[in-house]
Parts: C-alpha cells; structure tokens; sequence
C-alpha cells in the first residue's frame, strides 16, 4: 500500500527489504506537515543568515531552500524522500545500518534526488555531531527530525501491540528505549543552538514525552513545542524546541497544558497587545455550553471574521485549533 500510494500520489519509486520497517503514510506527512507549521512560527531568514558567510553565499547563489537533518533515515528514507519530492527540502539523512544505508541509497538515486538528499552513514552514537563534523561549521539548518527506537530491548519490542511489523534491532531497539536516544539529540542540541532553528522527534508514548519534557527544562531550553499525530489506530507523539529568539509574533499565543494532570484544562497566556488585536479584528465570542457536572465540562468558541482581515483572522484560528484550545471536555 505505501509503495503504491508514494507512486501515485508523490510519483515516487521505492524498495524496501521484507524485513525492514514499512512506515505508514499519513504519519510521516502529519509530521513533516508540522514542521512546516514550527517554520511558519519562526522568523526563519534572521535565524539562517545570522553570523554565517555560507547562508550568505547560498543565497547569493540562488540554492537558497529549506535544510534538515532526518536522523536515523532507515532503509525507506520516507521523511527526506517526502520532504524532497513535496517542498524541494535539502536533506541530510543519516543510517547506522549498512543494509539500510545501502537501501536508503538506492532510493534516493531511484529517483534522482541526490542534489536534494545526502544519505550518510554514521557509526557512533554521537546522533547530530558526527553527521555534521564535515559539514562547514557556519552551515545552518531549519530542522532535525527523527522516528526513533521506542523500546529499550527486543523483548520489550515484541510484547507491545503496537509494534506488530517486522523491523530490524536498529529500527526498533536502544539502550533506555525514546527517551535515552532524543535524550542524546537534547544533549547535543545544547552545543549545535546556534546551527539548527527546530529540533523535533517523534515519541512513542506518553510517559516518555513527560520524561523528555523535564529534561528540557533541566537543560534550560528557552521554547518547546509537543503535538499529536494520531492516524488509525496508533497515537504517537512529536516535541519540538528551540534556542532561537527569532520567533513570529504569532508564536506569543502559547498553549500550555499540565504535565502532572491529564483533566487539566488548557491555559491561554498572551500580552495585552495580542489580545486587543484579538478582540479588534476577530470580534470573538465565546460561550461555554452545557451543564457543569464534576469532571465534566462541555466547551465552546465561536468567531465572527470580518472580510479585510480574513487572512490573517483564518491562520490565528487555525492555530487556536491545532493548539487544541477548541475542543469538548
């Protein structure tokens, strides 16, 4: 199905071994469809070509483009090869695996996308650091994306529901599962702040995003992001964060919900400014329906837009809406 779909829909040729992972399509484009949405958030221009002669050059040359680096790209390659083929995003995809090296390789030069997509392999843990040690030190880049191991052994592996296709150790397994493997990408961020705008992951469960939140605010990260990619029966999880300051003022409408309570509501915090602005262009009414039980709350918003300020009015709202601020309790 993925073969036929990456074919039809992306004109994609594409092989993967019977015993590698075969990725599902719509996570991997909710994915990279949110990071589109973290660059949009950015004040991506300022942050690219900041203290760097490379940028400068690139652009000069008119090779400007998006650039990420997708961290252990697997045999399929999917995220680069979307990415590519959707945006003409720039990769560098990294793999451990030398089968998977090998296949991710072919894929990319299946479709003649080597211009766009460097496929390295790496051989030690050193997740972002070695991929980029040959690389121009003033060299940027937009995002670091990943679909880790979730499971810390193969017996851990192989009694989860969730994890009932065939895949290699690599694809599956690392020593402390999610959260010791984005643990590291946290760890080496801290040095590479000034080379990379978003680092993002995918994570596997719940408990791990809650470990992995903490050690961003042990790490002092100024800016995180989380989200859902929730297709079919499968919920996984993406954190994203940040060094940068060069964010959007529409990035100043936060969404923040408690770590510690899942019936948590959500809590709005934005500046005096944003909320006249709010309140001017959108002529926004809210009404909370229903009746209030104990640990049952029904909730609603609704806006009135008027036309000169539609654009703009439409992205605010659409962010209200991925923030998950509209939704029933």
């Amino acid at each position: 199905l993925t073969k036929t779909l990456l074919l039809h829909d992306f004109g994609l040729q594409w092989e993967i071994p019977i015993n590698r992972l075969c990725p599902p399509l719509p996570n991997r484009l909710n994915y990279l469809h949110w990071i589109e949405d973290l660059l949009s958030q950015s004040d991506v221009d300022r942050f690219m070509q900041c203290h760097s002669d490379t940028a400068a050059k690139v652009k000069q040359d008119g090779e400007a483009g998006v650039s990420g680096i997708d961290v252990g790209t697997g045999a399929n390659c999917i995220y680069a090869l979307l990415g590519a083929a959707m945006n003409k995003w720039q990769f560098i995809a990294t793999e451990v695996d030398s089968e998977s090296f090998a296949c991710a390789s072919e894929n990319v030069a299946r479709n003649q996308l080597e211009k766009l997509i460097t496929v390295k392999q790496t051989h030690t843990n050193k997740l972002l650091l070695e991929p980029l040690q040959d690389e121009p030190s003033d060299r940027k880049f937009h995002f670091v994306m990943c679909n880790p191991p979730f499971f810390d052994d193969m017996k851990e592996a192989d009694t989860n529901p969730d994890a009932a296709c065939m895949g290699s150790a690599n694809e599956m397994v690392f020593p402390g599962g999610d959260v010791a493997f984005i643990g590291s990408m946290i760890t080496e961020s801290v040095e590479l702040r000034d080379r990379v705008l978003w680092f993002t992951s995918m994570v596997g469960r719940k408990a791990s995003l809650r470990k992995l939140l903490a050690l961003l605010r042990e790490k002092q990260v100024p800016t995180t992001r989380t989200t859902e990619f929730f297709q079919g029966r499968t919920k996984r999880w993406g954190i994203g964060w940040t060094f940068a300051s060069e964010l959007a003022p529409d990035s100043s409408v936060r969404s923040s919900r408690s770590q510690t309570d899942d019936h948590a509501g959500y809590k709005l915090s934005i500046g005096d400014a944003q909320l006249t602005w709010i309140l001017a262009s959108l002529r926004c009414q809210a009404k909370v329906l229903g009746k209030r039980k104990e640990a049952h709350r029904r909730q609603e918003l609704s806006f009135s837009v008027p036309a000169h300020s539609a654009e703009g009015a439409c992205d605010l709202v659409f962010m209200l809406f991925r923030s998950q601020l509209l939704r029933s309790k």
